[in-house]
């Protein structure tokens, strides 16, 4: 009986001793005692879900944005176990809502979430592969959290963590997909996106026996916006559409056209881009970040530059541009140069294109982008240095570095510009 699915997935929000309670009143004797039986199940479960429930409201009220970290560690280390267990989990739902708009934020609530799940160990109320799951979900979520705040080495280390503790528990299929999910992000942001395809792929299988629909439409998503890298766009939309289809949440379905209009609008193709943002910012009105609005803008003057209205790009772009100004310089920031440069390459303002093609060369080569990547920047620079760089030119390096940053293994021909 405890090896069954329902009483898995128990073992995730219940102590031993409730679980044996449980047990206990689904014991059978003769035939006749099954209905009696299932009754007293059922009063052992109404009688807990309250105790839960309420759990659960009393530790997301606490997890909320003004709630200082502090206070959340002191409330870990004075609560009941009961209450300990709705901390952690409500700590792990703030800490990925919060990846976003607060990274910072993000990792301190996982680091809280770990430190209520060590807590509930030294406790006991828990069985041990039940306390060895929590620990392992813990570890993945800080993973991530380390992950989006750029610390690569700790995700890698937490990752491990999580992997090691999660092999030894119940065998849990919702936390092992959620691991690969986390993982394949890790994979993706290393620009190791074969690597995170296979991941996602492998996750997908198991949202799809699992029977969520909202997981599986989010996994068909991510694995989408890897393939609007590193695929044809054809790919990519067929597997952005089939999970835009299964999700609710309005994020997601961001995330969903967000990648193929940035693939519609590098491809040039302007007018359905321009019409896949529209769609983003109807959406955004009721949903969406910050970063997600400010990621439409840019795309949509690439979208200005694809139909031949560098003047309006350059106004999109420069928007952009003034918006990351209190960024440190990196990725984003350079591929913004480039973009900015070609607008201004179709101009004519080859003082512009001069410092933008310097600005971004200097940003790359401190990345340390590689020197396929380089090279490509190398021949931007010379041609703009040159007073030479062609719209086209600009566009083709802007582009490559865009899609490079995800997958190394690209190529950059010079000797195919006409």
């Amino acid at each position: 009986m405890r090896d069954s699915v329902f009483f898995r997935l128990l073992k995730r929000h219940l102590s031993e001793q409730d679980l044996d309670a449980l047990c206990s009143a689904l014991e059978l004797g003769a035939p006749e005692d099954y209905d009696s039986a299932i009754d007293a199940a059922v009063r052992v479960v109404l009688g807990l879900s309250p105790v839960v429930m309420r759990n659960q409201e009393r530790a997301e009220t606490h997890c909320q944005p003004e709630t200082p970290i502090r206070r959340l560690q002191m409330l870990a280390d004075n609560s009941p176990p009961p209450m300990l267990m709705a901390i952690t989990r409500a700590a792990f739902r703030e800490s990925y809502a919060e990846r976003f708009d607060n990274r910072p934020r993000s990792l301190e609530l996982a680091k809280v979430g770990l430190q209520a799940a060590r807590l509930l160990r030294e406790s006991g109320y828990l069985g041990t592969e039940s306390q060895t799951d929590l620990e392992g979900e813990a570890w993945t979520y800080l993973a991530n959290a380390e992950r989006i705040n750029s610390n690569i080495r700790g995700a890698e280390a937490a990752f491990g963590k999580a992997e090691s503790l999660l092999s030894s528990g119940t065998g849990d299929r919702e936390l092992k997909a959620k691991l690969l999910s986390l993982r394949a992000n890790l994979r993706f942001s290393q620009a190791r996106s074969d690597e995170a395809a296979e991941l996602y792929d492998q996750e997908i299988k198991l949202r799809r026996l699992l029977g969520d629909p909202e997981a599986l439409g989010q996994a068909l998503i991510n694995r989408g916006i890897v393939a609007s890298w590193t695929e044809t766009a054809t790919t990519a939309c067929e597997l952005l559409s089939e999970g835009a289809e299964l999700v609710s949440d309005e994020d997601y379905l961001l995330l969903a056209l967000n990648p193929i209009a940035e693939r519609l609008a590098r491809d040039g193709e302007g007018l359905l881009a321009l019409k896949a943002i529209h769609r983003a910012e109807t959406l955004g009105m009721m949903a969406g970040s910050g970063s997600h609005r400010l990621r439409l803008r840019w795309i949509t003057g690439i979208a200005y530059r694809a139909l031949g209205h560098p003047r309006e790009a350059e106004q999109e772009l420069r928007a952009v541009r003034e918006q990351l100004a209190d960024e440190a310089p990196g990725f984003r920031t350079g591929i913004l140069s480039l973009d900015l440069a070609a607008v201004c390459a179709a101009q004519g303002k080859t003082a512009e294109v001069r410092e933008l093609a310097e600005e971004a060369y200097a940003i790359f080569r401190s990345e340390g982008l590689g020197q396929r990547a380089l090279a490509a920047l190398i021949v931007f620079q010379k041609a703009a240095l040159a007073e030479e760089l062609t719209e086209a030119l600009a566009v083709r390096v802007a582009n490559f570095i865009a899609a490079y940053q995800y997958n190394r293994s690209l190529l950059f021909e010079p000797e195919s510009e006409e």
